[in-house]
């Protein structure tokens, strides 16, 4: 009984996790573009070439996963945002896991929980990333 509830749970979860994906835009993210490359955010930050473009890169899908209609001139605000965070703290921001500074918000490292509503159950997260091609539902 308690494992079928749990499981009811779990389908009306994904099920509403899946309607929110579709209705952010993010059903076929994959297939996106970046908004800025390597050699744009190296213009526009005026930084030099080297390891450090690649953390931009991954810090800019981080912030288009958050922001899915995000323009590429917000996008360049918060990389610069997070280049004056890691001047003002120095290496003290960048904690080696690939971001840069602290304004990431409601992307899981893979340390908790992926989801808050999960957040109360005491397993592993349950996926970094997730790739859905297709899924039939029959909804009500």
């Amino acid at each position: 009984e308690e494992t079928q509830q749990m499981q009811e749970r779990l389908v009306r979860f994904v099920i509403q996790l899946y309607h929110q994906i579709v209705k952010m835009g993010l059903d076929r993210y994959w297939e996106r573009k970046h908004l800025m490359d390597g050699r744009a955010i190296i213009k526009s930050l005026g930084i030099p070439r080297g390891p450090i473009i690649q953390k931009y890169l991954d810090e800019q899908i981080r912030w288009m996963l958050v922001h899915p209609q995000g323009s590429v001139e917000e996008c360049e605000i918060h990389l610069r945002n997070c280049k004056r965070e890691l001047e003002e703290n120095g290496d003290a921001n960048d904690n080696g896991n690939g971001r840069i500074g602290s304004m990431v918000l409601g992307v899981s490292d893979g340390a908790g929980p992926s989801s808050p509503v999960l957040a109360s159950h005491s397993g592993k997260h349950m996926s970094k990333k997730m790739h859905v091609e297709s899924m039939d539902l029959d909804l009500p």
